[in-house]
């Protein structure tokens, strides 16, 4: 008897699960689309087809992907893929043969995710490692005593922050004239870490940051979820904080109802964590494409063709593609405690959060606070960062909220005209 014939008829039955649990998921999505059409051919505005499609499934997705029937549909596939992978798992069978389909639908979905790009970075150098991480330092000519550490989400990579010349949010600081610190998340491959540790990963840098400059203080820029954890760290670590600021950083939970934050919120973490060990990069991007298949695996290649012979919008395309789709496999201990204490309990904003046996009170945050959000965000809707300002002591903060999505915040045109400039303006004035 090989390996593979060990309790083959339990890997057969999880099987044949997932994919019902599949095709009826996939269901849920044709239900939307062809409501979308009956709706649409009345109209008979041909020319206009496309666009009205769209727009109508955009309609469709935002109140069909909230129902408890998707739900209840996307959690039933969910536990049956880790149903699946258990049996496979005890059985013998190479588990690695659903990675390698999930990447196989992926790689047709992302055409653009391994198309080489010239590589950029702004010139820079390693300040600091440990373990995973790594403290990143400019190369500048610093007005400002006052450093600033900037905190990216460890759910996606930092270069988004520094896309190319024109579209770096890095060289936006550098150019005010700030000692610029990043803190790297790295590959991040210990399932054991929790959010005590990133908060902790974050105290060592500002450590370092304050021993190589002299500096007492640092400006601290938190980004999603490094700005979530940026907040805790100002709640614990008051004294160190010099300025607060904020993109797109969601604190109240429960009024965030973007339709990640509607899944998330009954997603089956401890079954996931429990047999994964880790949220695999795989899950996260397929659940990104899976807001809106339409617009993010066909209709953004649409738009594309209609500007390929712009050789910036191609670049700044590809850049931002191979970003979307270089999202690194987050410990597990960390995301399930992020995901039950924030998404499904909502901690943080009750000040009820505990770490290491201490209680996170937002009211100790007193430094001023810069809260930057877009109207347009579908993955921190802004109505979930809005709340710090209530919740905080500060006396001296500000709320800018932006025309533009979570990734749009980063690399727009707009944003780098109108938004960063004020934004550095602010820390200008705030560091003297």
């Amino acid at each position: 008897m090989t390996v593979y014939d060990l309790d083959t008829f339990s890997v057969v039955e999880s099987t044949q699960k997932v994919m019902l649990s599949a095709m009826r998921l996939a269901g849920e999505y044709w239900k939307i689309y062809a409501k979308a059409y009956s709706k649409l051919y009345p109209l008979g505005y041909f020319d206009k087809m496309y666009d009205n499609w769209l727009a109508i499934i955009d309609g469709e997705l935002d109140k069909h992907l909230r129902s408890e029937e998707f739900i209840k549909t996307l959690n039933e596939y969910v536990e049956n893929c880790i149903g699946l992978y258990d049996a496979m798992e005890r059985s013998g069978y190479p588990v690695a043969i659903i990675h390698e389909l999930i990447d196989s639908y992926l790689r047709a979905m992302m055409l653009f995710s391994n198309v080489p790009v010239k590589p950029f970075a702004t010139p820079h150098h390693i300040a600091h490692a440990k373990d995973d991480t790594r403290l990143l330092r400019y190369h500048s000519s610093p007005q400002y005593k006052i450093p600033l550490l900037i905190v990216y989400a460890p759910i996606n990579r930092y270069h988004i922050m520094d896309l190319n010349e024109d579209k770096s949010i890095v060289k936006r600081f550098i150019s005010g004239g700030f000692d610029t610190f990043l803190l790297d998340w790295g590959e991040q491959t210990n399932n054991n870490l929790t959010i005590a540790d990133y908060v902790n990963y974050i105290d060592e840098s500002i450590e370092e940051i304050k021993t190589l400059t002299g500096a007492h203080k640092v400006n601290l820029f938190g980004y999603c979820w490094g700005g979530v954890l940026s907040v805790i760290y100002a709640s614990s670590h008051s004294e160190k904080v010099k300025n607060l600021l904020l993109q797109a950083a969601p604190i109240d939970f429960d009024k965030d109802n973007s339709v990640l934050a509607e899944w998330t919120r009954k997603f089956p973490i401890d079954k996931y964590v429990d047999t994964f060990k880790e949220m695999d990069a795989r899950i996260l991007n397929l659940g990104f494409l899976m807001r809106s298949p339409a617009r993010y695996a066909f209709d953004k290649y649409v738009k594309f063709t209609q500007k390929i012979d712009d050789p910036k919008f191609v670049d700044n395309f590809i850049r931002v593609e191979r970003w979307l789709y270089d999202t690194p496999d987050i410990p597990g201990e960390f995301f399930r405690q992020f995901i039950k204490d924030l998404y499904q309990k909502n901690l943080l904003i009750q000040n009820k959060m505990v770490l290491n046996g201490k209680t996170i009170n937002l009211k100790r945050i007193e430094m001023p606070l810069l809260s930057i959000v877009g109207s347009k965000d579908d993955l921190a809707h802004p109505a979930s960062s809005a709340p710090l300002m209530d919740a905080v002591s500060s006396k001296d903060k500000q709320l800018i909220e932006f025309p533009l999505g979570h990734v749009g915040l980063c690399v727009s045109s707009s944003a780098h005209a109108n938004l960063w400039p004020q934004v550095v303006k602010w820390l200008q004035e705030h560091s003297q």
